[in-house]
C-alpha cells in the first residue's frame, strides 16, 4: 500500500481525558441495512486539544466533541454518532484529520447513526481523511473538508446510508486503484481539481466509482472524474460546466464502466429509479429457489425489467480449485465443475429458464471488493479446510487463487494454494422480465406464463391443417391411429 506523503511527524499521545474505560449503558446504533442494533461495550469519545490514537473498538460519540488535533487508528475503529451529538476534528493545513496508517498497517472506519440519523462529525486537514482501508458510512452525517485532498490514499468507500460529503482544495477522492461504491444515503463532492481521482491512473491503475442507488452529486473544476470508471445501475445527468448551466447531457446506464471525464458536473438519484436499491450489497437476504441471497448488483430499470445479480448468503459447497494442484485457472477448473453440478443438480428446470445465459459463476476479485465486508461474511462450508470461499481469479502465483475471508469478509488477493478445499459461493445473474417480486416476503418466483388460446378455425382452415378433435376436446394433428370417434372438418368418424 502506498504510503501517505503527508503523513505527520508529530508524535501522538494517548490522551487520557479523551478516552473513558468502557461503558456499561447500551448504545443503539443502525447497522448498514438500516437494522437497529445494541453496542454495550464501547468508549465514550470526549475533547482534547492533544492528537489521540484510536485502537481497534467501538466508540461513541454522545455529545459535543471536539479534537482539536488528529487521531490515529492502530486498529479498525467503528464510531457511532448519537442523534444530536457532533464530533469536530480539526487538523491544521499540514496535517491528517484522521489517519489509518500506525506506521506499520492500515486500518478500517465504519460510521454509525441512530433511529433519526441526527448525529454528525466533521473533520479537517490535508488530507481530511487519509490511508483508511475501508470506510463505510452507515448513518450520521459526515464532513469532510480538506486543504489538499479530501479523501486520500484509502482503498475503498462504501455509502449505506446518511450523508457523506467531501470537499477537497486539489481533489475530493483520491483512492488509488479502489472503489468508491453508493448503495443508499447521499454522497456530495467537490473539489478545485478533481472529484475523483486516480493516483495511479499513470500506471494503469484506475479507480472505479459504483452508483448502486442513493445520490451522487460530484462538481469538479477541472472535471469530475480523473483515471476512473463510472458504473452505474440509475442514470443521470452530466454538465460540462460547474455551474451546472451549459452542455447538460443524459447519463445512460452503465454496467460495464463508462468514462465521464467530459464533465465538471454530475448528478444521479436513485429516488425515483429502482426498486431493489434498498436491498443492494445489504445483508437483507431475498428468495429465490427456496435459498437465500444478497442482491450485490441492481441493474434493474424497473420492477420486472432488468437484471440483479444474486449471491448465495452461505456455500453451497466446499471444493479445491484444482484438484491436480497445479493450475489457477477458472475455466475447464475443479471448483468451476463443482459450480456446474450444484446448478446442475439444485436449481429447479423451471427456475432456470429466469438465470441469465442459464449458468452460475464465481465472483472475480473486482466483484468482491464492491461489495460490503459484511456480505463477503459466511460460515464454514461443511469439507472446507477453513473458513474461506474460492474467488474465480488468479491469486499471486500460479498455484493460488484468490478468496474471501468469511470470518471478517476480507479479500486475500494473493490466495490460497489450489489444492485446498475451500467453500463454494456461487452468484448468478437474475432476469427480472420473468421473474415476479414479493417485497412483503422478499421473494423472487418465476413468473406464470401465459396461456396462448388456440384460436377457431374456418372448415376450409381446419381440414387444411387436417386437425382432429376427440369428442372430449383434445386435439390431434393428423388423422388418430387410436380406436375412438373423431372429428374432422365438421364430420364425425370412427377408427377401429
Amino acid at each position: 500500500m502506498k504510503k501517505n506523503i503527508f503523513k505527520t511527524l508529530a508524535v501522538t499521545v494517548l490522551s487520557a481525558v479523551s478516552l473513558t474505560a468502557w461503558a456499561v449503558e447500551p448504545v443503539s446504533y443502525l447497522d448498514g441495512t438500516g437494522t437497529e442494533q445494541t453496542c454495550t461495550e464501547y468508549t465514550v469519545v470526549e475533547s482534547s486539544s492533544s492528537a489521540v490514537t484510536w485502537n481497534a473498538g467501538w466508540y461513541v460519540v454522545s455529545g459535543d466533541v471536539t479534537i482539536a488535533n488528529s487521531i490515529t487508528f492502530n486498529g479498525n475503529v467503528n464510531l457511532i454518532l448519537c442523534d444530536g451529538a457532533t464530533l469536530t476534528i480539526t487538523g491544521d493545513e499540514n496535517e491528517i484529520g484522521i489517519d489509518g496508517y500506525d506506521g506499520d498497517d492500515i486500518y478500517d472506519l465504519t460510521v454509525y447513526g441512530q433511529s433519526e440519523g441526527s448525529g454528525s462529525m466533521s473533520v479537517t486537514g490535508g488530507p481530511a481523511i487519509n490511508n483508511v482501508n475501508y470506510l463505510t458510512i452507515n448513518g450520521g452525517s459526515v464532513e469532510v473538508n480538506g486543504t489538499s485532498y479530501g479523501i486520500g490514499f484509502g482503498e475503498n468507500v462504501t455509502i449505506n446510508g446518511g450523508e457523506l460529503t467531501v470537499t477537497g482544495v486539489f481533489v475530493g477522492f483520491d483512492t488509488g486503484n479502489g472503489t468508491v461504491t453508493i448503495n443508499s444515503g447521499k454522497l456530495t463532492v467537490t473539489s478545485g481539481g478533481n472529484a475523483f481521482n486516480s493516483e495511479w491512473g499513470g500506471y494503469g491503475d484506475f479507480g472505479t466509482v459504483k452508483i448502486n442507488g442513493g445520490e451522487l452529486t460530484a462538481t469538479g473544476n477541472t472535471k469530475v472524474v480523473h483515471d476512473f470508471s463510472v458504473i452505474n445501475a440509475i442514470a443521470g445527468t452530466g454538465w460540462t460546466d460547474a455551474a451546472g448551466t451549459e452542455g447538460e447531457t443524459a447519463i445512460a446506464v452503465s454496467t460495464e464502466g463508462q468514462d465521464l471525464s467530459a464533465y465538471k458536473k454530475v448528478q444521479f438519484s436513485a429516488a425515483a429509479n429502482s426498486p431493489y436499491a434498498a436491498y443492494v450489497n445489504t445483508t437483507t437476504a431475498v428468495h429465490f429457489n427456496d435459498y437465500d441471497w444478497y442482491i450485490i448488483e441492481d441493474n434493474s430499470t424497473a420492477v420486472d425489467a432488468g437484471t440483479v445479480t444474486l449471491l448465495s448468503k452461505e456455500c453451497v459447497a466446499a471444493s479445491k480449485y484444482d484438484s491436480n494442484g497445479q493450475s489457477n485457472t477458472y475455466s475447464g477448473s475443479t471448483v468451476e465443475t463443482a459450480v456446474n453440478n450444484y446448478y446442475t443438480n439444485s436449481i429447479s428446470s423451471n427456475v432456470k429458464t429466469a438465470i441469465v445465459d442459464n449458468k452460475m459463476f464465481l465472483l472475480t476479485k473486482d466483484q468482491a471488493d464492491a461489495t460490503s465486508a459484511d456480505v463477503r461474511k459466511c460460515s464454514k462450508a461443511d469439507g472446507a479446510s477453513e473458513n474461506c470461499w474460492w474467488l474465480c481469479s488468479p491469486g499471486a502465483y500460479d498455484s493460488f487463487a484468490a478468496c474471501v475471508y468469511g470470518d471478517d469478509g476480507y479479500v486475500y488477493n494473493d490466495g490460497k494454494g489450489v489444492n485446498v478445499a475451500l467453500g463454494v459461493r456461487p452468484a448468478l445473474q437474475l432476469d427480472l422480465s420473468k421473474v415476479t417480486f414479493d417485497s412483503a416476503t422478499k421473494t423472487f418466483s418465476v413468473a406464470p406464463t401465459t396461456s396462448v388460446a388456440t384460436p377457431t378455425l374456418s372448415p376450409a382452415d381446419a381440414a387444411k391443417s387436417n386437425i382432429w378433435y376427440d369428442l372430449n376436446g383434445r386435439h390431434y394433428q393428423g388423422k388418430p391411429t387410436m380406436q375412438g370417434v373423431y372429428i374432422n372438418n365438421h364430420q364425425k368418424y370412427v377408427v377401429k
